[in-house]
């Protein structure tokens, strides 16, 4: 993780653009030797591991700094795939069943939400006492109980997870929201986030 002095996140977001640059000339060039198996795994072990890396914190940069790693992703998986530069971007992630890295944010923002659900235990204090659940402020047996309580956020900002993650946690739908177990949730939300492609 890189940081700069403003926290605008671009030194840490042209270090992965260099990184995956280095490997997009590999890949051009020895892609053949490949079978398309071999080649995804390689895009999630070189690259998407990159990319999830600290998601959750440098996906709150400006379009204006993600927008080139996004456009140098939909390269790689071009490459990868060996589509023209005519395919949908959209069916590019389909078929590895990923998301861009702004859609990577907000699905790695709901994974950490539904760890607080559903196992805020084991979660770290620092991590946990960024939300606070209704049912932590009231025993009131009311329908949102179980919903997210923002009276403890002073400052309402899009870009504080303590505000962003209970509010992207409130548009799924109830019936993702209420699956308990980690692997169900996980394939429900990627596929709903997928409409958003």
């Amino acid at each position: 993780m890189r940081l700069d002095e403003c926290l605008y996140w671009d030194e840490h977001i042209n270090y992965l653009i260099s990184e995956i640059n280095k490997l997009i000339e590999i890949l051009y060039r020895k892609k053949y030797i490949f079978s398309s198996y071999c080649r995804q795994n390689l895009f999630f072990s070189l690259i998407y591991s990159l990319l999830v890396y600290c998601v959750e914190i440098y996906g709150y940069a400006k379009s204006k700094f993600l927008r080139p790693l996004i456009i140098k992703c939909n390269v790689v998986l071009r490459i990868l795939q060996d589509k023209p530069r005519t395919y949908h971007v959209k069916d590019l992630y389909l078929n590895y069943n990923t998301l861009p890295v702004d859609l990577l944010h907000k699905f790695f923002i709901l994974k950490l939400m539904h760890r607080f659900v559903y196992n805020r235990q084991d979660l770290p204090d620092a991590i946990s006492n960024l939300f606070t659940a209704n049912n932590d402020v009231h025993n009131y047996n009311t329908r949102s109980k179980y919903h997210f309580n923002l009276s403890n956020v002073t400052v309402f900002k899009s870009n504080m997870i303590s505000f962003s993650g209970p509010c992207l946690w409130s548009k799924l739908p109830l019936q993702i929201r209420s699956i308990p177990s980690v692997h169900i949730f996980n394939s429900q939300c990627k596929h709903e986030l997928q409409k958003e492609l």
